[in-house]
């Protein structure tokens, strides 16, 4: 059992958080699953994107469904936050930014960077808010994947590079966490026994392959 260290009493008035505790109890043997969350038989087919899912079973309905829609991060509020520790970081280390205010690079001999009680405050106030959200996202997700492990016991779909899509969709990602559904979904469809199969779309080509004759043809993005 680990316990977090009290903090000052303006720090616990700031995120109401004071002291936590965090227990971790690891058992052996088959995971306990809701007389609700029954397993499916089907084969189920996923196109996984940067916010939102399709869902396409063997037998059934397909639909398109988008990614953590119930998250809404107050994301004035957590901007309002970042400005303010900006403001506060350069307060305290005016020797690491230069008369135009850029950052100096450092050498050597530069010392550490000095972080005020404010600061500290500050940047409480943002970790709850992350925390908060974190948790709620890990709520969606495992409905999700409870959902689709209803649908079907074989999950298939493409082995996409999150990092990628890290680059170009960097917001979006970083909000849905499309690849944590992923690692979910497969512990989740593991424990029920079925399988998750990721295809690799460099030599599928999936979306220039042509069912009526069979061939594959390039077709522009």
């Amino acid at each position: 059992m680990a316990r977090r260290p009290a903090s000052s009493p303006r720090a616990q008035g700031a995120d109401r958080q004071g002291d936590r505790y965090v227990v971790q109890l690891v058992l052996a043997g088959t995971p306990y699953h809701k007389p609700t969350h029954v397993a499916g038989s089907n084969a189920v087919g996923l196109d996984l994107g940067p916010a939102s899912i399709a869902i396409v079973p063997r037998e059934g309905e397909a639909r398109l469904e988008p990614l953590c829609a119930e998250l809404r991060p107050d994301a004035r509020a957590m901007r309002r936050l970042q400005r303010r520790m900006e403001r506060q970081r350069r307060a305290a280390n005016p020797e690491h930014y230069d008369e135009r205010g850029r950052p100096r690079k450092r050498g050597k001999g530069a010392k550490g960077w000095k972080q005020s009680r404010s600061y500290q405050v500050s940047r409480r106030r943002l970790a709850a808010r992350e925390r908060r959200l974190a948790a709620h996202r890990k709520s969606l997700h495992g409905r999700l994947a409870h959902q689709i492990a209803a649908v079907g016991h074989t999950i298939i779909t493409e082995k996409i590079s999150y990092q990628g899509w890290q680059k170009r969709y960097g917001r979006s990602v970083g909000l849905r966490a499309p690849g944590m559904l992923i690692d979910h979904l497969r512990r989740t469809v593991a424990s029920t026994g079925g399988i998750l199969h990721e295809v690799p779309t460099r030599t599928t080509k999936l979306s220039q392959f042509c069912h009526g004759c069979g061939r594959f043809v390039k077709k522009p993005l």
